[in-house]
């Protein structure tokens, strides 16, 4: 994965340029299939220290986070956690949470429930309430 980290009007030291580098990059690896490239970019201005991230990802990932603090660590960390909750989003949106059944189980119960609805009998008082039922919707 391709990681460009700059920044601007801020010392950040080797280490925790590294460190910041590795925490984005696991992060991103987790969730993510084929990650292509990271940008991170950390400014300060007046209001304070502000951290922006840019995850591109081969699979159709393309996430953007900013993060604002009082020091480059508050601002990083704000952009951590807000490029987290966007990774779980897209990975709970491509998760498929229906428990579909295969196609084999589906007819198997199927089978199984005819079977057990052939040994019953029908009575005519449930008959003659079905009839009135289908009318009055019908009528």
């Amino acid at each position: 994965m391709r990681v460009q980290f700059t920044h601007r009007n801020v010392q950040v030291a080797a280490g925790t340029k590294d460190r910041i580098v590795n925490k984005f990059t696991d992060l991103i690896e987790r969730y993510t299939t084929k990650p292509d490239s990271l940008t991170l970019k950390v400014d300060r201005n007046k209001s304070g220290v502000h951290c922006q991230v840019w995850a591109m990802g081969g699979d159709g990932l393309s996430l953007n986070a900013v993060g604002h603090g009082e020091t480059t660590h508050l601002s990083v960390e704000d952009a951590f956690e807000k490029l987290a909750v966007q990774l779980s989003k897209k990975k709970e949106r491509l998760k498929d949470h229906r428990g579909v059944l295969k196609i084999s189980d589906y007819k198997l119960r199927n089978a199984q429930k005819s079977q057990d609805q052939q040994g019953q009998p029908i009575e005519a008082e449930d008959l003659l309430r079905y009839e009135q039922a289908r009318r009055r919707l019908f009528a």
